[in-house]
């Protein structure tokens, strides 16, 4: 198990006694290092000590389960102490303490926005959407006889790619993760897979734990399958085979062309010949008549809608799990995404062409003939396209050798006409033939945990003696919507390591905006009598918009 030294301590003359630690939250992109699951981090991390020397924790990033109830407390409005170095400086010789760090490794757009790429040509890459604009490239390559319909999900523990079925040999599932090197793994074969049929994958939970999960066709009468796995990092693929489940329709037919996750109500739908569904929670088939927005028809005029059959060439969802499967004012549309933030459909046409409609036309608005747009500013070919949730859009263009990766985002959220920025930030070399979502812009959001446990000694900590702390995060994003806190629960509890039983959390309520310091008014953490702090983060129950923040800082002053 990789491990990283992550604390150290010296002595100083700065900030006088104000200044104690400062413990600190990396949130990166996916798989830098390994993540684990909280029934391993409750396992591990709780056993790791602070002291005035060196500690080392498994730089690891968790997905794990709400486990207590929450009552809100904090502001972000009080003062901060020893914010001003000159604040209480006694002048007296203190503890120096360098940056406690902690990297959780995320493969969504939850925290730091990043897309993924996959080639006929059997090449991975991903690309970070960072603030300085250097887009760095992950190269892994698929060490797999079966060329393209790639078809992709983005998920906590990494890429998840499911290849098309060829040669009567069946069809093939691979993972990229940083932990692998250079090359995926091969996580399952499919030998049942009717020959030519895709093979569409998703990610979600059940019961509180994480799975991966895909859906195709049998070869030999047609049926309908989808399988589930366990999620499980201690694992070396990351995921538990042992424990895969399959489900089997009653019907038949094609319908893992593309594909979609519907979160919020954990179904998972497939289609093309037919749209069919998969209750996430039983395994249960569903039929399209219990889509959300069954029978819904755009009012847009010469647009069409469908729900028994593939009507563009890849069919997508919104966050409540409508589907959106239409032409758009009588034009061929190719792939759709819905942006939470702006509350739009972007949809490519596989041409230079790029339409965007309010989401609530596919389910609520019957008046949408003045709620959709057609820009024209696209390169050609343009077509798969995926959501950052954070006003912009990637999307690829198609031409062979000469792809390309492009951000796109209108000027304007409140008024689309205003036009459309797209900006090129990368040449990809060879054909993207992927779908469906390759920015984990539909994966649910990992909770996070993280115990921070201090030991007294060189003035280090002392027992007791009245806290103050404070959290400070720094955006990821330069969208302005992202140096706002949003969509995910903060929150933290103090105690003593010989309790028979740990505090219920507390939520810091309200959280201050990028880089700005909230106070935690949390009574336990107010006295010292603690030697144990955890902090949790966990999204807002029904949210799909999250901020993303590449780190959290955690003070203690005494």
């Amino acid at each position: 198990m990789k491990k990283h030294q992550v604390f150290s301590a010296e002595k100083s003359q700065t900030w006088g006694s104000m200044l104690l630690f400062i413990l600190l939250m990396n949130f990166t992109g996916a798989c830098e290092n390994k993540p684990v699951s909280m029934t391993e981090m409750r396992k591990n991390v709780s056993e790791k000590k602070l002291n005035a020397d060196s500690v080392t924790v498994d730089t690891e990033g968790t997905s794990g389960q709400i486990l207590s109830s929450i009552k809100p407390t904090g502001t972000a409005n009080s003062p901060v102490p020893g914010e001003n170095p000159e604040e209480g400086s006694t002048g007296s010789e203190t503890i120096k303490v360098e940056t406690f760090n902690r990297e959780f490794d995320f493969a969504g757009s939850v925290f730091q926005p990043q897309v993924w790429v996959v080639t006929s040509g059997n090449k991975i890459f991903r690309f970070k959407i960072d603030k300085e604009k250097t887009y760095p490239r992950t190269d892994w390559t698929i060490p797999s006889t079966l060329g393209g319909g790639n078809r992709t999900y983005v998920t906590e523990v990494g890429l998840l790619v499911g290849k098309t079925a060829s040669g009567g040999n069946g069809a093939e599932i691979w993972l990229a993760n940083e932990a692998f090197g250079s090359e995926a793994k091969l996580i399952d074969q499919v030998p049942d897979a009717l020959n030519g049929t895709r093979v569409c994958v998703t990610s979600f939970k059940k019961d509180r734990e994480p799975y991966i999960g895909y859906i195709y066709t049998e070869k030999v009468n047609s049926k309908v399958k989808f399988v589930e796995i366990p999620i499980d990092i201690t694992k070396d693929l990351k995921v538990d085979v042992s424990r895969k489940v399959s489900f089997t329709s009653t019907t038949g037919g094609n319908v893992a062309y593309s594909c979609f996750v519907d979160q919020k109500n954990n179904r998972f739908w497939a289609g093309q010949e037919i749209i069919l569904g998969v209750n996430l929670n039983n395994g249960e088939f569903l039929q399209s008549e219990s889509l959300p927005n069954f029978g819904w028809q755009l009012s847009i005029a010469g647009s069409e809608s469908k729900y028994t059959g593939k009507l563009n060439y890849a069919i997508a969802g919104d966050a409540d799990g409508n589907l959106l499967n239409a032409k758009i004012g009588g034009v061929y549309t190719y792939t759709m995404t819905h942006e939470h933030l702006t509350k739009k459909v972007f949809t490519t046409t596989r041409s230079t062409a790029l339409i965007v409609t309010d989401v609530d036309c596919f389910s609520t608005n019957q008046n949408c003939n003045d709620k959709s747009i057609t820009f024209t500013n696209l390169p050609e070919s343009s077509g798969p396209i995926s959501s950052l949730n954070d006003g912009r859009v990637a999307i690829l263009s198609r031409r062979g050798a000469d792809s390309s990766l492009m951000l796109a985002s209108l000027k304007d959220n409140n008024k689309p006409e205003s036009g459309l920025v797209v900006e090129k930030i990368a040449d990809i070399p060879g054909d993207p033939y992927m779908y469906t979502d390759f920015t984990g812009g539909t994966m649910y959001a990992p909770t996070v945990e993280q115990t921070f446990a201090m030991r007294e000694g060189n003035g280090l900590f002392v027992k007791n003696k009245k806290s103050d702390l404070t959290i400070t995060w720094e955006s990821a994003s330069t969208v302005p919507e992202d140096q706002m806190w949003r969509g995910i629960k903060v929150l933290i509890r103090c105690y003593k390591e010989d309790i028979t039983e740990k505090p219920e959390y507390d939520r810091v309520l309200p959280v201050a905006n990028s880089g700005v310091a909230t106070k935690v008014n949390v009574p336990d953490c107010l006295t010292g009598n603690f030697d144990h702090i955890d902090l949790k983060l966990e999204a807002e129950e029904g949210t799909s918009v999250f901020t993303k923040s590449k780190k959290m800082v955690l003070k203690v002053f005494q």
